[in-house]
């Protein structure tokens, strides 16, 4: 999924605050996430997504619990590879 920014939602007191989290240059990146199709009880077929997280780094570790995993653009064809099998490699990948 590309995308040039997110928000996370950190609690001041007894109001929740947005943060609009981009890159410092303002580029867009892409998150790591799964896809999966499959078939429910009656048949239907069934399509859905998740974005995967991990702990905030340092620069975001007062603000949520998890942030997503932002890949870097020189690793998508890795994280995008069907044929891949390399679990450890992969998760190397799942970091903030």
């Amino acid at each position: 999924m590309i995308a040039d920014g997110f928000y996370e939602w950190s609690k001041f007191e007894k109001v929740k605050v947005p943060y609009l989290i981009t890159l410092r240059d303002q580029s867009n990146f892409a998150f790591a996430g799964l896809w999966e199709q499959w078939k429910d009880a009656t048949g239907d077929c069934i399509e859905s997504t998740t974005v995967v997280t991990t702990n905030p780094n340092s620069l975001m570790a007062n603000i949520p619990d998890r942030i997503p995993v932002i890949l870097p653009s020189e690793r998508y064809n890795e994280w995008l590879d069907l044929g891949s099998q390399d679990v450890e490699q992969l998760q190397k990948l799942l970091v903030s």
